[in-house]
């Protein structure tokens, strides 16, 4: 049975008796902590307070571990400060203390407008354990360079080893000046979602969308020890109408390979409300424009221009109730060791698992199971975690991979009911990075650390 070390009770936010539960799927909570009490969230109605959604901070890609330390990017709280902030922590010790940095760099707002949240414009962080700096992507939804010349683009890189240096000496100076581009005389005009990954050699990949909602092209760079190299195209969706489109899913990477899984959003469709389809595509590393495959591991040529040769499934066929089926977020999706692939998805409200069994070729689906189409998922061995929230609290789900076979391993009941999370993966722990539900445009943010234990030990299916 679990048990809060001594240490914990010192926490800002306390491991109390019911948080030392452990699931019989051995799931427990190692550590809760107490990240700040004034992370921005855009509170009021949608078009006075804010557009698409309300959450900005804890929300995109806005936490990275790694060296032994947890990053989270928030901005601080509420609309009359807007700045960018970094908050760092040791994962050794229960106790130990977080340390945050404020930048001068201030959430730009809905088109400049500063009492207008936008949640697109997140904060990307990643640490390169090759030379030890940390990199932030940051606030940045689709702008030019004509009409926002010093914010189109927003990316802030440390010196060379300061990611993991003593607390006292992670400092603000330790950044460089905020740039323009990754790679410099290339353009990075019109930039939304960046997103980062590390693969298994260390080295990192960023990956992003040039253009608007429908029309976009989807880049990625690889950072080694040389630096950023060059930029590389593997989705256009810039092609002539009708079949112009952009990508709603992510990159990432699994078992030494780059994932790409997605639906798509067409410019114009009288089939479709936002987004369409399943899709799939990988690379090997180095991740050059010669090294990608479809899902029955023929090469295929980068950039994807029509979509259609790379599409896995079509949701909204099989399970839409509406003239025009709605999804309006991109798929989860994971790929195991073995090569089996789920995907999570909503059509006209309903979740939906679509899954592929290695070595075989027909996909599976079901409808309105154990598992809400939100839930973040991953895989380990054998087994599918997916987590999710119940009435504000974090519940984990267990499957044999290949299988619809969902049971609840874990169910937290104490501390913050949060309004919504991330989560980032490391050694059978999962870290949690969630914005509590209660309070206006200044909210807190917590870090949830739980070790998965034997939950991740499911037997192969037979």
């Amino acid at each position: 049975m679990f048990r809060c070390p001594l240490l914990l009770l010192l926490l800002l936010s306390s491991c109390a008796d019911s948080h030392a539960q452990e699931s019989e799927g051995g799931v427990a909570l190692v550590s809760e902590s107490l990240v700040a009490e004034d992370g921005l969230f855009f509170y009021g109605k949608k078009g006075e307070a804010f557009q698409f959604g309300p959450q900005i901070s804890a929300h995109g890609d806005c936490i990275a571990v790694g060296g032994g330390f947890t990053f989270v990017t928030w901005y601080r709280g509420g609309m009359d400060k807007r700045n960018l902030m970094l908050s760092r922590r040791r994962n050794d010790d229960p106790a130990a203390a977080w340390v945050t940095l404020e930048f001068p760099d201030k959430h730009i707002g809905y088109r400049g407008d500063s009492t207008l949240g936008d949640s697109h414009n997140t904060a990307a962080v990643a640490v390169s354990t090759i030379d030890s700096t940390v990199h932030l992507l940051y606030d940045m939804h689709a702008y030019d360079a004509r009409n926002f010349p010093d914010h189109y683009f927003n990316y802030r890189v440390t010196e060379k080893g300061a990611a993991f240096v003593p607390d006292a000496e992670f400092t603000l100076d330790r950044f460089q000046p905020k740039r323009n581009y990754l790679v410099e005389g290339q353009t990075y005009e019109k930039t939304t979602y960046p997103g980062f990954l590390t693969d298994p050699d260390g080295r990192l990949i960023v990956g992003y969308r040039l253009g608007g909602s429908g029309q976009g092209e989807h880049q990625y760079a690889v950072y080694d020890a040389t630096g950023w190299n060059k930029t590389l195209s593997w989705a256009n969706g810039r092609i002539p109408l009708p079949d112009r489109y952009s990508v709603y899913g992510s990159l990432q990477i699994e078992h030494g390979k780059l994932h790409a899984g997605y639906s798509i959003r067409y410019k114009e469709s009288d089939r479709y409300t936002f987004n369409s389809g399943l899709y799939y595509a990988y690379a090997l590393p180095p991740y050059e424009a010669g090294d990608w495959y479809d899902v029955n591991d023929r090469p295929i040529s980068t950039p994807i221009g029509k979509a259609n040769a790379l599409q896995v499934a079509d949701p909204a066929a099989d399970y839409g109730t509406t003239p025009k089926p709605r999804s309006s977020s991109g798929p989860a999706f994971t790929v195991t060791e073995k090569g089996d692939i789920h995907f999570l998805t909503r059509v006209d409200n309903r979740s939906v698992h679509y899954w592929r069994v290695a070595g075989q070729s027909v996909w599976q689906h079901a409808a309105d199971g154990e598992v809400p189409g939100g839930a973040k998922l991953t895989s380990y061995g054998n087994t599918l975690v997916a987590i999710d929230l119940a009435n504000g609290r974090l519940r984990f789900k267990t499957a044999p991979a290949g299988t619809n076979d969902w049971r609840t391993v874990y169910v937290h009941d104490a501390g913050p009911r949060f309004h919504h999370f991330r989560t980032a993966y490391d050694g059978g722990r999962v870290y949690a990075y969630g914005q509590e539900g209660t309070g206006k445009d200044a909210r807190p943010l917590y870090l949830q650390v739980f070790d998965q234990g034997e939950a991740i030990a499911i037997p192969a299916r037979n």
